[in-house]
């Protein structure tokens, strides 16, 4: 099961609200106009000290059906391996694309990490980007197959909904939120259990209060916006001293409501690893 939700950002100001929820089937995929293809797009990952688990990612987005990305790999000042996991993947893409074609990566070096890291690494990663369409993700998930796709195929779907209803939608920008879990632990405890239960809960929640027009929280690894609403609102510029980072742009234009869309990705969606054995459960 996935959660997708679209929040729309009106450019104009004006209110446009929406009610609802979708909890999506993931055999769902949102048509393409005849004749038009996937939107490409930039997976922006910040990642810092991670050469445990970037490879599993990087192997999970070579498996992406959708046949047009980059991944913008944002090295923040590791002091492991992690750069150079990131450049021979990298360097082992095919050299037969073009610059539209295929999956392209690249990696951003952060020589002068400043507080908050994360937001920051992200910012430059999105200033990297080459595509209109920025995704995100963590450097510990591994997205399934379909995500990008799925992704892409919403985009595209919102923005032609306004012909079927004969209304213009092109004043309106859509953030994709999705449901991202904590993967089974092999023990199972008790631990882990309320943490993928919470995990679940709280999407469930998020999901909900788009739906009634009241967002109020995403997830950063599980997350598609336009790069326009970024710039449009000023990246992270609003909440740069927020202790806990997280991706999504943080201001909404006044009157601005929720529309809650499937984006229909086959499960677990863009899942994470089970938290570490402690006595206290963890910050998603």
């Amino acid at each position: 099961m996935f959660l997708g939700v679209t929040l729309v950002l009106p450019e104009d100001g004006r209110e446009r609200r929406h009610v609802g929820l979708v909890v999506s089937d993931p055999s769902h995929r949102p048509a393409l106009p005849a004749g038009e293809d996937l939107p490409p797009l930039s997976v922006v990952v910040a990642a810092r000290d991670e050469e445990a688990d970037l490879l599993a990612l990087l192997e999970a987005l070579a498996r992406q059906t959708h046949p047009r990305f980059e991944v913008v790999l944002v090295d923040d000042a590791s002091t492991d391996r992690t750069p150079q996991i990131a450049r021979d993947w990298i360097d082992a893409l095919p050299d037969d694309r073009g610059d539209e074609d295929g999956v392209t990566g690249r990696l951003v070096r952060v020589e002068d990490p400043k507080p908050p890291r994360k937001k920051h690494a992200l910012t430059r990663g999105v200033a990297a980007a080459r595509h209109p369409l920025l995704a995100f993700t963590d450097a510990d998930c591994t997205p399934p197959p379909g995500w990008l796709e799925a992704l892409a195929r919403a985009h595209t779907a919102f923005a032609h909904d306004g012909d079927d209803a004969g209304s213009d939608r092109t004043s309106a920008a859509p953030l994709l939120i999705g449901y991202s879990p904590y993967r089974r632990a092999e023990d199972a405890s008790l631990l882990n259990r309320f943490a993928r239960w919470e995990t679940f809960f709280a999407g469930a929640l998020a999901a909900g209060a788009c739906g009634l027009g009241r967002p109020y929280m995403a997830v950063g690894r599980n997350l598609s916006y336009p790069r326009a609403l970024f710039e449009r609102i000023g990246g992270f510029a609003a909440t740069s001293s927020a202790p806990r980072p997280s991706s999504r742009p943080t201001r909404r234009p006044r009157g601005a409501r929720g529309f809650v869309r499937s984006a229909a990705t086959p499960p677990p969606g863009a899942s994470t690893p089970p938290p570490p054995a402690r006595t206290s459960p963890p910050s998603t």
